[in-house]
């Protein structure tokens, strides 16, 4: 389907408005739904959005996020410090570590990285760590 360019509806619409209908009208002919034209667009899409934003929100508000349930031990102040800190710095963070942290000053050992240690992949020499890749075919030949 192309997209119709006519004098009329260059008129009446802005770039990004012509932009949205000439990608509507792609997904719709791509998945065999007919095309319609620019006044049933207007009319149709905002109510897909709206559509598709209460699905989300349905969709949400049934798997709750063991970060987003607020503890009893923990107070309302103490929990939204922790949601703003979450929200601005570090989203990977659990409200148990920011409580030692804010009693201790000390943040617990990151559970992503590892510390170089006797046998840990960091204490491996190089030419190990290049016959493994090797050995899966992941290396290019003669480089090893």
């Amino acid at each position: 389907m192309r997209f119709p360019k006519n004098p009329q509806l260059r008129a009446i619409t802005t770039r990004n408005q012509r932009e949205a209908y000439r990608m509507w009208c792609l997904k719709k002919a791509r998945s065999g739904d007919p095309v319609v034209c620019f006044g049933m667009y207007r009319w149709l899409a905002p109510q897909g959005t709206a559509l598709r934003r209460k699905e989300f929100v349905e969709w949400q508000t049934g798997r709750e996020s063991a970060n987003r349930i607020r503890p009893k031990w923990c107070s309302e102040v103490m929990w939204q410090s922790f949601r703003t800190y979450q929200n601005r710095y570090r989203a990977d963070i659990t409200i148990d570590d920011y409580r030692t942290w804010r009693e201790t000053r000390v943040w617990p050992e990151s559970k992503f990285f590892a510390t170089p240690k006797t046998g840990s992949t960091f204490a491996r020499p190089v030419a190990d760590i290049l016959a493994k890749f090797a050995r899966r075919g992941q290396t290019k030949k003669g480089s090893v």
